[in-house]
């Protein structure tokens, strides 16, 4: 009796729980990029790496309880996910830095190599009409990130960067 009574408390909890989570799985497909903010990166403290975020008050307490400096925006990234989007991870290096990396690589999240510090937003999966791409590049324990052009690809491997692919893409 004890235990029946137990099983159908736990089933009204569970579907409780379901019910107020289904209302915060993702943002309407036709909604995407209304919920985007600058991705800006900054220079980190001692020239060291570079370090991405999408939150202006994060921007600030970087540069002032951090050092970090030449704040710019490399492009757009969704708040919010979406139909067909994916997580973008910031890590930080765990040693010789501060670097950062953002990442769409489970593995990558999980290598020991790194402090996963969560999620930084979200881009699109898939290129439609009218996107822009934002691609990853490193070089020696530094990762950089950059709209996908012909001269930001060109420029960063003439400063000898490796091209490590795509990241995703945003609406403008």
């Amino acid at each position: 009796m004890r235990f029946r009574a137990l099983a159908g408390g736990i089933a009204v909890i569970g579907a409780v729980l379901a019910t107020a989570l289904s209302g915060i799985a993702q943002a309407d497909p036709s909604e995407r990029g209304t919920t985007s903010a600058p991705l800006t990166e900054m220079r980190t403290a001692g020239d060291k790496g570079w370090f991405y975020t999408a939150r202006a008050d994060e921007a600030v307490t970087a540069e002032k309880a951090h050092g970090f400096t030449d704040a710019t925006q490399v492009g757009r990234i969704d708040l919010a996910p979406t139909e067909g989007s994916n997580p973008v991870h910031r890590l930080r290096l765990k040693e010789g830095g501060p670097s950062y990396m953002l990442s769409i690589s489970p593995e990558e999240w999980k290598s020991p190599k790194f402090v996963d510090e969560g999620v930084a937003g979200y881009l699109d999966g898939h290129e439609d009409s009218g996107d822009v791409g934002l691609v990853r590049f490193s070089k020696d324990g530094k990762w950089r990130v950059l709209t996908d052009t012909p001269a930001n690809v060109e420029n960063m491997k003439n400063a000898g960067y490796e091209v490590d692919g795509p990241l995703g893409w945003f609406r403008p």
